[in-house]
C-alpha cells in the first residue's frame, strides 16, 4: 500500500481511513483515492435532504451516497 500511496501523493493511513480497511487489502479490492487537501468534511443537519445537499454543491446523488457508504 505505501507504493500505491507514493504513486498518488496521498499516505497510507488516509487511504486506510477513507476505505474504512483495518486488514490488509487483496488483489481485486478497489480503493478510493482522494486529494486530502481538496476534500472537506461536512455535518449533515437532521433535516437535510441529500438531494438538495447534492445540488447545493453540484455533485452527482449517486456518486455522493458511494462514496458515503449510502447505497
Amino acid at each position: 500500500m505505501d507504493k500505491i500511496a507514493r504513486t498518488f501523493g496521498s499516505t497510507i493511513s488516509h487511504i486506510k481511513s477513507v476505505n474504512h480497511i483495518t486488514g490488509p487489502i487483496r488483489p481485486g479490492d478497489t480503493l478510493m483515492i482522494t486529494d486530502e487537501e481538496k476534500g472537506f468534511v461536512y455535518s449533515i443537519l437532521e433535516k437535510t435532504n441529500i438531494m438538495v445537499f447534492a445540488n447545493q454543491y453540484n455533485l452527482n446523488l449517486e456518486d455522493l451516497m458511494t462514496l458515503n457508504y449510502m447505497m
